[in-house]
């Protein structure tokens, strides 16, 4: 790699991705996740995901069942994160960016409040140094 193919911010390394569809690295992320769809014609109910990969931007989830249906493309949702050592879940919203029925969905984060921000840069750090 160039020395000019990366950004060294104060806690992890950002490489560039030209040509690529990705603005962040993504990390590995084994964690259980509940989401909630944000849809005003039904009640919400929590559904079950395990998290596949994280980074600044978004999740990338898989359906704890194959057969299950993912939200669609532009969906709402609130999730819950369960990391392990972690007292309180991450509690983050976003947009369903990418679903399949074989590998998942994607969610960009959304109104990430200051304090969230910084948890989920802490979370990423640990993952970097993994």
């Amino acid at each position: 790699m160039e020395q000019d193919e990366a950004v060294y911010g104060e806690t992890f390394e950002v490489l560039f991705l030209l040509g690529k569809r990705r603005l962040y690295p993504r990390y590995p992320l084994n964690a259980p996740v509940e989401f909630f769809l944000e849809d005003e014609k039904q009640a919400e109910q929590a559904e079950q995901a395990e998290g596949r990969d994280i980074s600044p931007g978004g999740v990338g989830l898989q359906p704890l069942e194959m057969d299950e249906s993912v939200p669609q493309i532009g969906s709402r949702v609130r999730l819950q994160i369960f990391l392990e050592g972690s007292a309180e879940p991450f509690n983050l919203e976003g947009e369903v960016v990418h679903a399949d029925a074989q590998r998942g969905f994607g969610v960009r984060f959304v109104n990430l409040p200051t304090n969230l921000r910084q948890r989920l840069k802490w979370l990423l750090t640990l993952k970097a140094s993994d």
